[in-house]
């Protein structure tokens, strides 16, 4: 084939595909006047009515490359932009192909500036008129003539019936949260717009399009899930400054330390937590996504929401700007699955999962770690285990260990670093200590210093008087270098609600504990132990 007819043949080609799509845009384009294909939909009463408007020219005072996808990069500056009219959601794709690919004169440089959410919100739904009835004619101020023919400064859309003239602002289609954040798109005022200019009655009843990352109540909503949120997420637990729960188990608070930033149970500052259950809690609160809202709800009675006392739980979180956020949780729904919800300020009845019951609805008690002591796991921490106590009450004796000093050698070969101080019996005669079988005492040790409980089912201390405290084998010297007159403890009314007033065991050990400022304390664990007993009597 010689060079002249392939090229002609690459022209031919190239003509019949040219052809091809724009014939089929075009006949995209005729068929889709009439129909409502479009990301900006009206309802079918809408459309009815839109269908019998009479002509009406509407002026968008912004040139079309504004709500072009993408901007173009490196224009140059004497290059234009070819526009056709998009006809349904595969026309809006060939058509802004085109856009792309062919220059033509007349039409305004594409300087890459983009609209924003709202002003193409508006531009898709005065689109989507063109689509509905060829009786709208929809035009875009490419160079600024139509702003100086009308006199228009500012973000306005014009109507146009023969001589009849309507301007509407852009927040005017726009329904608003009480902070002036717009939500949704009102659908019913653009088309009242036009009844008003054909002459025919308005009609109040609203038509909400949400606006992203909203629904149409002005609830914020799951980008995932597409779910509303029962108050806005918040996004970091450290914006949180308390979080208080009232459940059918009791009341708990949660705060924030202000110079660590961590968090503890008020009234259980050194108890330490499950940080899993914690964390799964505190999400569950900030983060709280409904999975459904009640339609057309009835009394609030009915969901268990009337009374905050009867409720089953009530969720209240103070922000560090201060911002209150507070939810009432009712019953359970009836397949189980969920518990009805209600923010304060809202109508609104939402469903939240029953996940609840595993954070939420737990008592405090139920986060807590159930170890008895500060726990001791390494090797090099059992053999630092100072001043064992253990006190046989009922019998009045007291085992007491404590670790070998440097000066207690007496030349006699020990397979132990701790000494017995007491009971007499168990130091041979001639010597000033026993010494207790290694083995057998490391075990105990590591059985002492890993104590756990199945359940705790008290933890509010009190600040109470020292000498109303039972002391065990604490010294004497010890409580009056204390430098307080109370110590966070239980009192004797509550030590005998247990049955720990006069206790079977006191068993306490010190063991050295050095804080990220380097500086080593002591640290004293003691427990106090009952006859045996059935919890069910507690």
């Amino acid at each position: 084939m010689s060079l002249s007819k392939r090229v002609k043949s690459i022209i031919i080609i190239s003509l019949l595909s040219a052809l091809v799509v724009c014939g089929y845009y075009l006949v995209t384009y005729i068929l889709g006047v009439g129909n409502n294909d479009s990301a900006y939909k009206y309802t079918d009463e809408q459309v009815e009515y839109l269908k019998s408007s009479e002509k009406i020219d509407i002026y968008m005072f912004k040139p079309e490359f504004m709500f072009y996808s993408e901007a173009k990069e490196n224009v140059e500056k004497d290059e234009k932009k070819f526009s056709l009219p998009s006809a349904s959601a595969l026309g809006e794709k060939i058509g802004a192909s085109l856009r792309e690919a062919i220059v033509n004169r007349g039409l305004a440089d594409d300087t890459g500036e983009r609209s924003d959410e709202y002003e193409t919100v508006i531009n898709g739904f005065l689109d989507s008129l063109t689509n509905i009835s060829s009786k709208f004619d929809y035009h875009h101020d490419e160079d600024g003539e139509f702003a100086k023919e009308f006199s228009i400064d500012g973000n306005v859309i014009l109507f146009k019936r023969g001589d009849k003239i309507e301007k509407v602002s852009y927040d005017d289609f726009f329904v608003k949260l009480e902070d002036g954040t717009k939500y949704a798109f009102d659908r019913n005022k653009l088309v009242n717009v036009i009844r008003s200019l054909n002459g025919t009655d308005t009609t109040d009843t609203k038509s909400l399009y949400a606006l992203s990352g909203y629904d149409t109540d002005g609830d914020t909503i799951s980008p995932v899930t597409k779910k509303a949120f029962v108050f806005p997420a918040i996004t970091s637990r450290y914006d949180v400054e308390y979080l208080r729960v009232t459940n059918q188990k009791g009341t708990f608070s949660i705060l924030q330390d202000v110079e660590t930033g961590n968090f503890y149970f008020k009234d259980a500052v050194t108890l330490a937590y499950n940080s899993e259950k914690f964390s799964s809690m505190i999400m569950s609160a900030i983060y709280m996504l409904s999975t459904n809202k009640v339609e057309n709800p009835v009394a609030l009675s009915e969901y268990g929401l009337a009374n905050e006392e009867t409720a089953t739980a009530i969720i209240e979180i103070m922000k560090k700007d201060g911002e209150l956020h507070k939810v009432v949780i009712g019953n359970k729904t009836l397949d189980g699955k969920g518990y009805y919800a209600k923010y304060y300020k809202k109508d609104f009845i939402y469903i939240i999962s029953s996940n609840i019951d595993n954070s939420l609805l737990l008592s405090a008690a139920d986060f807590f770690q159930t170890s008895l002591v500060h726990s001791v796991t390494s090797v090099e921490g059992i053999y630092s285990v100072d001043d064992i106590n253990v006190r046989f009450l009922k019998e009045n004796k007291n085992l007491n260990v404590v670790l070998l000093d440097d000066g207690d050698d007496d030349g006699t070969q020990v397979f132990s670093i701790w000494k017995i101080l007491s009971p007499e019996e168990l130091i041979p005669i001639g010597k000033k200590f026993g010494n207790p079988n290694s083995s057998a005492f490391t075990n105990f040790i590591q059985s002492a210093a890993n104590l756990s409980t199945e359940k705790i089912v008290e933890y509010q201390m009190k600040d109470i008087p020292i000498d109303k405290v039972i002391t065990a084998n604490i010294p004497e010297e010890a409580l009056s270098s204390y430098k307080k007159e109370t110590i966070e403890g239980f009192d004797l009314e509550t030590l005998k609600k247990y049955g720990l007033d006069e206790p079977r065991l006191d068993v306490s050990y010190s063991y050295p504990y050095k804080k990220s400022d380097n500086k080593e304390y002591k640290i004293v664990s003691r427990v106090l132990i009952r006859e045996e007993h059935n919890l069910e009597e507690i």
